[in-house]
């Protein structure tokens, strides 16, 4: 590793955990680690007017260790996992780091957001067909800068702000700053209208960096990589706020090939116990669910991990005479859980739901289908929910007759999976059936 990649460093800091290096790092208990700082500093007033360049970003980059201080979602981006640090200068975000692997949908690559109080945003992104810390630009299928203006007060971005805080500001843009962007997809640049700078500028300014960027970026790049793992290390699923539980499962899943439903993400985190994509454990563990592939079918799938999102058991829930599913979600029981699926018989009609009760490894210990009363009575099941005597209770709504009023409805399935209740509600007024 080269003498800037030594220097970014991984602070674990839990209480008065000591800064330890990448390799002598081990997982810090409790909740996701944020690093300290020592005293949060005023706000910077934004710099002249001149777009934060590659080199200059790079420069804040590596000029100094990068603390975690944390791990989570990002704008924009779904079922991804990024990794926030920063040194005394800048945060630096690498925004798909879920898999050490670097495995994604459309290659290998790296995005990296350096964002300066100062001086803005500026985020250089890589796509290779090998894992990019092992290669240089000539073998990048594209490189690409775009670098954006900090925001006009009252807005203002501090090195003392929690992942949470640097999210929200990069998420609440209104109208955005203005930005600027070139690559190897877009050589003649875009710049928006008002900025002050012409595309044909910000060329000039970049093109130098992204035809042959310096050994700095490659090192950086590498440090990353090494990085990833040790962030992943530090992740304890029951420690996590909701937004980064979300963030975290849904990536986790992916890399396992099970894709999360984002329908049911809004329930992630509930306080009521109602049924979620991804739902934590008694021990410190969780459980997510979603679909997977099985023998060219999709069917439920759930993945069990352990207080150190170390995976424990992955279960496909298949069921003969359903042709696909769709929306899942979970309530984490006292001896194993409850799963709802969505299911497809005849995907041109109506979807049929199971409740699955499965034990602490994933096996099936009964289910229950509702069929309905004829093809129009079909419960369309939104939520479920385990009473203190272990019963579920069901809600969501239901048609009486084709065409007809969509009525509330409400079931109840015993500790067995017996249906001891099935009651039809008012009507419910347009959009209330996704309660």
């Amino acid at each position: 590793m080269g003498r800037s990649a030594a220097h970014l460093v991984l602070s674990v800091l839990a209480g008065c955990a000591p800064t330890l290096t990448p390799a002598a790092m081990t997982p810090a208990s409790g909740r996701t680690p944020e690093a300290p700082v020592e005293a949060a500093p005023r706000p910077i007033a934004p710099a002249a007017r001149t777009l934060y360049a590659p080199d200059e970003a790079l420069r804040d980059a590596i000029s100094g260790p990068l603390e975690l201080v944390g791990v989570g979602g990002w704008p924009g981006i779904y079922r991804r996992l990024s990794c926030m640090y920063r040194n005394k200068r800048v945060f630096v975000v690498d925004e798909k780091c879920g898999s050490p692997s670097e495995s994604n949908f459309v290659g290998v690559n790296v995005f990296v957001h350096v964002l300066s109080p100062a001086r803005g945003r500026l985020t250089l992104s890589a796509e290779a067909s090998a894992p990019i810390n092992t290669i240089r630009r000539a073998d990048y299928k594209t490189f690409a800068s775009e670098s954006e203006m900090p925001r006009s007060p009252p807005a203002s971005l501090t090195l003392s702000m929690s992942y949470e805080d640097v999210v929200a500001y990069q998420t609440n843009l209104g109208k955005g700053p203005g930005s600027c962007s070139a690559g190897t997809q877009r050589p003649t640049a875009f710049c928006s209208k008002d900025l002050g700078i012409s595309a044909s500028d910000y060329v000039t300014q970049t093109e130098p960096f992204l035809h042959e960027p310096p050994d700095a970026w490659y090192e950086l790049v590498r440090g990353l990589m090494t990085l990833r793992k040790q962030a992943r290390a530090s992740i304890h699923p029951a420690a996590l706020l909701s937004a980064r539980l979300a963030a975290w499962g849904s990536s986790w899943a992916r890399d396992r090939n099970v894709d999360v439903d984002e329908y049911n993400m809004k329930r992630v985190g509930n306080s009521d116990g109602v049924s979620a994509p991804i739902v934590t454990t008694a021990d410190g563990g969780a459980l997510i669910v979603g679909t997977t592939l099985d023998r060219g079918v999709q069917v439920p799938a759930v993945l069990r991990a352990d207080a150190n999102a170390t995976q424990r058991w992955l279960k496909a829930l298949p069921q003969k005479g359903f042709v696909t599913h769709e929306r899942t979600s979970i309530v984490a029981a006292p001896d194993g859980a409850i799963v709802l699926a969505q299911g497809f018989p005849d995907p041109t009609w109506k979807s049929v739901y199971r409740v699955i009760k499965i034990d602490d490894r994933g096996g099936v210990r009964w289910q229950w289908i509702g069929y309905g009363k004829d093809k129009h009575q079909i419960a369309q099941i939104v939520t479920a929910k385990l009473t203190v005597q272990g019963n579920v209770v069901l809600q969501g709504y239901i048609q009486l007759v084709a065409d007809g009023d969509v009525h509330a409805w409400m079931g109840e399935l015993d500790a067995a999976g017996k249906l001891v209740r099935d009651e039809v509600g008012a009507v419910l007024p347009d959009k209330g059936a996704s309660l």
